[in-house]
């Protein structure tokens, strides 16, 4: 009798939430011959997206939040380079730019787009996102090439969650650097921080949208809330209310949606496009189909990588319990806190419901990022970058 073919367990994505399914099923497979895991994603780094604001206004280095695939698994030699075109559920295959892979479990983990919000195409293409390292280099690249060009920035961030908050903090630090290195004393310069909502950081506490509000203030941004863009000109910003904010840089952080689901049959999504899923993170009526991170869509759970983190791993043991014939477990999510940054020495956090803000705030933020971050060796660089910075200036390189 001859030995039986491997299970094939397929994963669609290097984010944070296909790269813990993949460790999570590597740990217990990789001496396996009865169980082939392959790992499909467009880039051949995972990125630590968290960090990428400080990318964009030279607080860390590009190479240290950009992680080779290989480096993180360096036994792993079944990875594909490819771009998903599309998931066939009932041939239980994927088609890619390099070709059709076959699965028996599959775990989709092709994360989220920028979401503009029905903003003008025209007008998104006069933006910067910043969801990818591309997009942070061309931030970076943008700011300094104002100074080399004898022009002072007038930044619009877009946005006033986590990610707006921590880039406006980022871009005045780095602003103030950047006219000390090309010996600008004064000159008329502006940061706006555009805002829908009535309060910044909006699912923190009101307390920490204040005392982040009020610090960002005293810096010189000002906090435009109650208004949203609806149209970028060559040079300005058009709000709802009618008004014009002069801009050369516009930084857009105002959210994300799930990517396209590619899949024939057609599956069932909610409003930000997210795929329904089972409480075991599967998709309805194919229990080898697994939908994790900002793809998937299950109430009280934020697109967060936090919350990617934990999807991956938990559809990971799903899988290795079914293939052991064990039952599955219900997905259940804790929420550990949320924390952002707000540059040099000043961070929130809120951790069990209890906020707390300014030093230890930014000790506690950089400390728990950069136990995150993965690799011994990836570590003590990001933490070369912070201490450098501490003393130095930071990064005008392209």
């Amino acid at each position: 009798m001859g030995r039986r073919a491997p299970k094939k367990i397929l994963i669609l994505g290097a984010g944070f939430a296909g790269i813990y399914a993949f460790f999570e099923l590597h740990g217990r497979y990789h001496k396996d011959p009865s169980v082939s895991l392959r790992l499909i994603s467009a880039t051949d780094y995972f990125l630590f997206t968290p960090l990428l604001h400080e990318v964009a206004t030279g607080g860390v280095s590009q190479e240290n939040v950009a992680f080779d695939i290989y480096s993180i698994a360096p036994c792993c030699l079944d990875f594909v380079k490819a771009r998903v075109e599309s998931v066939d559920t009932r041939a239980k295959s994927v088609k890619t730019t390099v070709g059709e892979f076959e699965y028996d479990y599959l775990v989709y983990a092709l994360g989220s787009t920028t979401n503009f919000f029905g903003l003008p195409p025209a007008a998104q293409k006069r933006v910067l996102p910043l969801k990818t390292l591309a997009d942070a280099r061309v931030i970076k690249a943008r700011l300094v090439g104002l100074f080399k060009n004898g022009e002072m920035p007038h930044v619009v961030v877009v946005g006033g969650g986590p990610t707006g908050v921590e880039v406006v903090a980022e871009a005045h630090e780095y602003i103030e650097e950047l006219m000390k290195t090309f010996r600008i004393l004064k000159a008329p310069h502006a940061l706006t921080l555009v805002h829908a909502g009535s309060r910044l950081l909006p699912n923190f506490s009101a307390e920490l949208g204040y005392e982040a509000a009020q610090v960002l203030k005293k810096r010189g941004v000002e906090i435009v809330a109650n208004d949203r863009v609806v149209d970028v000109g060559r040079d300005e910003v058009i709000l709802a209310s009618g008004r014009r904010l002069s801009a050369n840089v516009v930084i857009w952080a105002a959210g994300v949606k799930a990517h396209p689901a590619p899949f024939n049959p057609a599956v069932e999504t909610d409003a930000k496009g997210r795929i329904i899923v089972t409480e075991s993170l599967y998709l309805k009526n194919d229990a080898h189909v697994f939908i994790v991170g900002d793809a998937a869509a299950l109430s009280d759970v934020p697109m967060t990588a936090q919350a990617a983190v934990a999807m991956g791993r938990a559809a990971g043991d799903n899988i290795a319990r079914d293939i052991e014939r064990e039952p599955m477990k219900i997905f259940s999510y804790w929420h550990k806190g949320d924390m952002f940054s707000l540059g040099q020495w000043f961070a929130g956090a809120e951790i069990g419901g209890w906020p707390f803000f300014g030093h230890f705030a930014w000790w506690l933020w950089r400390t728990t990022y950069l136990s995150k971050v993965i690799g011994f060796r990836n570590k003590i660089k990001v933490m070369v970058d912070w201490t450098l910075n501490i003393f130095l200036p930071r990064d005008i390189g392209i």
